[in-house]
């Protein structure tokens, strides 16, 4: 048995998944992995080689931190409660969002898609969100209702301006988000604090990789209606 209680992985930029076994690690607690691939993005339709890269994790990690995805889609975590079905803590920090510090502690505050993925993590109640805020957006928040009264949630700037335009899609739109328990989705059923936090990237920094948010746009459209 391998005595180690945090750990350190790194997904390479290569189009080959890295995948670790964690069935010696008896004692981990804490998992760390830093996604560096842009051929390694997950989406819709991906297989499961683009999901989390782990097997036989023990049952004490309860933390794990995800660093670099930069497509913000939940397909990479839909094994997640089956590998860290005790986790409490979950850190993602990606490059995009779907700018100051938004806290929710009322168990809303994700995306809805993301609330459906991991409803099944009966021990999760904490959520830190990191991502980078590359400027030219016409959306402002505040951490306040006065501020935040459609209780953003990852939705990006070009789609809030679209959509929002109909009020009556935006208006179930929020009300879906405001009671996430009774619209089919679910959250996890201890979560009490979903913290997004944004840092001040340059347009140069932005990763060039193939994106699909239109089949998410027009999933996101349906379901609200």
């Amino acid at each position: 048995m391998t005595i180690a209680r945090e750990i350190h992985g790194v997904q390479l930029n290569t189009r080959k998944s890295s995948v670790w076994d964690l069935g010696r690690l008896k004692q981990l607690k804490k998992i760390r992995l830093d996604w560096l691939s842009p051929y390694m993005t997950p989406h819709y339709g991906s297989n499961m080689s683009d999901r989390l890269p782990f097997t036989h994790a023990p049952p004490t990690v309860k933390e794990l931190d995800i660093r670099g995805i930069p497509w913000p889609s939940p397909i990479v975590f839909l094994n997640i409660h089956t590998i860290f079905p005790n986790l409490n803590i979950l850190c993602l920090r990606q490059q995009r969002i779907w700018c100051e510090k938004i806290v929710y502690t009322d168990g809303g505050g994700l995306p809805l898609h993301y609330s459906r993925v991991l409803r099944d993590l009966q021990h999760l109640h904490t959520i830190y969100i990191t991502i980078a805020d590359f400027g030219g957006g016409k959306t402002m928040l505040r951490d306040s209702p006065d501020h935040n009264p459609y209780r953003w949630a990852g939705e990006c700037d070009s789609c809030m301006e679209i959509m929002y335009e109909d009020k009556v899609f935006r208006d179930m739109w929020v009300a879906k988000k405001m009671d996430i328990t009774m619209n089919g989705y679910g959250a996890p059923p201890v979560l009490n604090k979903v913290e997004w936090n944004f840092w001040k990237a340059e347009a140069s920094e932005e990763i060039d990789v193939e994106e699909s948010g239109d089949e998410l746009t027009e999933e996101l459209a349906e379901e609200a209606l």
